[in-house]
């Protein structure tokens, strides 16, 4: 009897575990969906007060009833990569600057791991709660930009890394320039895995005039741009010091402004299949006199899921 009691506990549990996680629990109508969605007004500033209603959700261009709303007020856990290849000598004092505003500004509830790459990666800092902690322990390290970028190879270590929390959201942010000359992954293959992940990707720029007139440069930006805006993200462009610090501070401040949106989604349930890519649209519709001030608020959000996959929760 006792057996059997467990038993059912243990079933309970693990059904229990495949919902929290977004697995396919057998009917696919029951699968619901989470967003965290970025609002932001017409200068780029985070916009907070917004209430459900102010938000629609398109899947397959059929609109979507939202199922649970609110602040995205769940701890959140948080990669940093920043690149010490040889390209990066002229900016990266300013790099490691701008990544200690951007952990100043964090919730306190994060926690971080910070990874240093260029040909190869390194663990700076383990997980750790608390930006104090983090710039702590970052004290000790030797700064030496050397070597080729495997940014796609680093990228591939961070969201394997970061996928291990138990976390509900999840986020890895890359100082760099964006530009990779000798990863084993190629870009369709970690764009592959950005789309799998739910984490969002922000990713902080350092431009000289140089790089931003050359071919590679403006590859190294479409590319970061297509991944950022897939996964709900942003990728920033600096120029200078503050304004990398700026960017920064931004982000930090984004990732604490989030809405949690849920949706069951309502077309072709019955044939829904978990390989299958569905893009997903959210787009904010404000009555006239909030309109007004606010000016046109854009909504940011991954672009899109698959059914089955792990869901950030």
């Amino acid at each position: 009897m006792l057996r059997a009691f467990l038993l059912i506990i243990f079933f309970s549990l693990m059904s229990l575990a495949h919902v929290v996680m977004g697995q396919s629990t057998g009917s696919a109508a029951s699968d619901e969906v989470i967003l965290y969605v970025t609002a932001t007004d017409r200068s780029g500033r985070s916009v907070g007060g917004l209430k459900s209603e102010h938000f629609k959700i398109r899947e397959g261009g059929a609109q979507q009833e939202v199922t649970a709303f609110g602040p995205a007020e769940a701890p959140i856990s948080i990669g940093i990569m920043i690149d010490l290849s040889g390209s990066t000598a002229e900016y990266v004092n300013a790099s490691f600057d701008a990544l200690a505003r951007f952990v100043k500004e964090s919730s306190p509830d994060a926690e971080f791991f910070v990874m240093r790459f260029n040909t190869n990666q390194e663990l700076l800092v383990d997980w750790t709660r608390g930006g104090d902690d983090v710039l702590e322990k970052l004290r000790g390290v030797t700064i030496t930009p050397k070597l080729n970028t495997a940014l796609f190879d680093a990228m591939d270590a961070a969201l394997s890394k970061v996928a291990t929390r138990a976390y509900p959201r999840k986020a890895i942010i890359m100082f760099g320039d964006g530009m990779d000359n000798v990863s084993k992954n190629s870009y369709g293959d970690i764009k592959g895995k950005w789309r799998k992940s739910g984490v969002q990707l922000y990713t902080l720029c350092f431009r000289s005039a140089a790089d931003a007139a050359s071919q590679i440069g403006a590859q190294a930006d479409s590319r970061m741009d297509e991944l950022t805006k897939l996964t709900g993200g942003r990728a920033a462009y600096s120029s200078s010091w503050a304004e990398l610090n700026d960017h920064a501070a931004r982000a930090s401040v984004e990732l604490r402004a989030q809405y949690r949106i849920a949706f069951k989604p309502n077309n072709n349930v019955s044939n829904r299949k978990s390989d299958v890519w569905r893009e997903v649209e959210v787009k904010i519709d404000l009555p006239r006199d909030l309109a007004t001030g606010f000016g046109n608020v854009k909504a940011r959000t991954r672009r899109g899921y698959y059914l089955g996959r792990a869901e950030s929760k």
